[in-house]
């Protein structure tokens, strides 16, 4: 025999479901974020790696050069400009310290598909 449904949990399951979905929807969406944050982050240590080991090039390639801290610095920031992290440009900076190169990239800011979800900006 069949029990008679009460009034009250008719549509249970749909607010169960849509409930889920949006949980789910969220976790995704974290799950892209963290994907882009990583491949980002990956995308700017090869551009600083690629800066690094042009501007060493130099100091191999011209060593009798008068002033091979300056050239240096020219070719890094040539490389580092011709390169993009995520499709966009880069934030750069270089402290040349005498034989020593140390090339800086910033990631540039991107949209975050968590962030936008909830409204917020992006870091």
């Amino acid at each position: 025999m069949k029990e008679a449904e009460p009034e009250g949990q008719k549509g249970f399951v749909l607010v169960v479901v849509a409930i889920v979905l949006i949980i789910l929807v969220g976790f995704v969406a974290l799950g892209v974020d963290t994907g882009a944050l990583y491949s980002a982050r990956t995308s700017a240590q090869e551009v600083a790696d690629a800066a690094a080991l042009a501007g060493a090039f130099t100091y191999i390639n011209d060593p009798a050069n008068p002033s091979p801290g300056t050239l240096a610095t020219d070719n890094a920031l040539q490389v580092a400009l011709n390169n993009t992290i995520l499709g966009r440009a880069i934030a750069w900076s270089v402290a040349p310290v005498t034989s020593l190169l140390q090339p800086r990239v910033e990631r540039p800011a991107f949209e975050l598909l968590l962030a936008s979800l909830l409204g917020r900006a992006a870091p």
